[in-house]
């Protein structure tokens, strides 16, 4: 975790620009930063914490406010839901961590989702 913080911090401070190219979960999870997880909580540029099956390593909201332009990829019908509350509701971001992308200079979303409206 240490030399990745390290690492990251070093690339985000050498650049002038920064773009990132994320996905959303399901849940409206962005990165490895999922709703309620330590990683929205902590104040460290980067998170590490276990949220089975899996042991988790992410950037934090605190790197991700410093992206100029993120690009986000999220295809399935799995992905509606968030989607849609990520373009219509506001939402803390502890409860949709993706509601990030709303602070940032720039972001585009490509989707198969955005615009289907399923049950109408």
């Amino acid at each position: 975790r240490d030399n990745y913080e390290l690492s990251a911090l070093q690339a985000f401070t050498d650049a002038d620009i920064i773009i990132g190219q994320f996905g959303i979960g399901s849940d409206g999870h962005i990165a490895g930063i999922l709703p309620a997880s330590p990683a929205v909580t902590s104040l460290a540029f980067v998170a590490a914490y276990t949220h089975p099956p899996y042991e988790r390593l992410t950037l934090t909201g605190h790197a991700l406010r410093r992206v100029t332009a993120a690009y986000v990829l999220a295809f399935g019908a799995d992905k509606q839901v968030a989607l849609n509350a990520l373009e219509t509701k506001s939402l803390t971001y502890s409860e949709q961590p993706s509601q990030i992308l709303k602070e940032l200079p720039e972001a585009y979303v490509f989707s198969d989702q955005i615009g289907h409206r399923h049950g109408a």
